[in-house]
Order: C-alpha cells, then structure tokens, then sequence
C-alpha cells in the first residue's frame, strides 16, 4: 500500500492580470459547407426565398429618411402604417383611439428603391422586432414632445401630428389630430421601442 501526502501552506495568494491575448478567426469562403444540412434545409430556404419576394406594391420613386429636414415621405407613411395596423387592435381592447404616433428616426433601418415592394423590403425597412408602446400624455407633456421635435431638427416619422414653425424653428401652431394642445386633456401617443444600440427610444 502506497500512502502519498501533500503539504501546503494555506498563505493567501494574491493573482494579478498580467496580459489579455486574443485571436481573430475570419469566416470566410474557403471553409467548405456541409451537402447533407443544404440538401436538408434547401426546401425552406426555397419557400422563404419565394415569399419574401413576393410583391405587396409599387413606389412611384426612391424614398430615404433623408429627403427632409423636419419630415420625410417615408417617415409618415411607416408612421400611417402603424396607427393604420394597431389602432383597430388597442380600440377593440379599451374602447380608445390612438391619437398620434411618433416613432424613431433611426429605426428606419433602409431606403424604399423605386418599383416593386416585396416583403424583403418590408423587412429591410424594420428588420427588428420592435415593439408598439401606447402611452396616454397630458397636454404638457405633449408640448414637451413638440418643442422636442422643433429643436431636435430630425425627420422622426409622426401621424396626427401638425406642427407649424417660423423660420427660426419657433413653434406657430401645434395640433394633434386636427385639434389643439389642450393642457389638461389625455393624449394618447403610439411609439415604437427599438431593440438597437444605435436607435433612440
């Protein structure tokens, strides 16, 4: 019988990080791909490829969330969209319309090209999963959103937003659905959460 005993000490030993290393992998075409999961997968990828080009519409010209200062053809039909889309849904769950919609400037991810739109330029317009947030506002807190939106200078996609300026950028009107601002009254405002670091929520 063979006995083996190890001492040590039980003294506290400080460790100290002396050097990170690291090592960049590049993916590229030389890495061969597997015949066996394509041929798998090549039947979805067919029928994927399909719908996505399937055409939902036509654009007249070429849209970019550039085309203007304070406001951009493509900004406010993504906004006329959505209110399009979810108003019918929050009316039948509380009996109330949405009154306006802003969403995000950066959340428009791509340009609308001229000629047929599929459901890939659907997808390239907002390839995320974002999410609608309706909120109900006082009047203060909607003039906050409009002096927010003449200051900021940006083309945000609005609905139901009039909002007249000088030349200064001063505020000379501001309606919501038509009406205006009234300081106690509820509003209630549509927006989306961007799930992206670059995007402002």
């Amino acid at each position: 019988m063979l006995n083996i005993f190890v001492f040590s000490g039980c003294k506290d030993q400080k460790l100290h990080l002396t050097k990170i290393e690291g090592k960049q992998i590049t993916i590229t075409d030389s890495l061969g791909g597997n015949s066996e999961i394509e041929a798998y997968i090549k039947p979805f990828k067919d029928r994927i490829e399909k719908d996505l080009d399937s055409v939902l519409a036509y654009s007249a010209d070429t849209y970019t969330k550039k085309d203007g200062k304070y406001n951009t053809a493509i900004g406010n039909f993504m906004a006329d969209a959505v209110y399009s889309e979810s108003n019918p849904i929050f009316k039948s769950r509380t009996g109330k319309d949405i009154d306006m919609v802003l969403l995000n400037h950066g959340g428009i991810r791509s340009i609308l090209s001229k000629g047929n739109v599929s459901k890939r330029t659907a997808f390239g317009l907002m390839p995320f999963e974002n999410s609608i947030v309706v909120v109900a506002l006082k009047g203060e807190q909607v003039d906050s959103i409009m002096l927010y939106l003449s200051r900021g200078k940006r083309a945000h996609p609005v609905s139901g937003i009039k909002l007249t300026l000088d030349k200064d950028s001063n505020i000379l009107e501001a309606k919501v659905n038509g009406k205006n601002i009234e300081k106690d009254k509820t509003t209630m405002l549509q927006q989306t959460i961007i799930y992206t670091v670059e995007a402002i929520t």
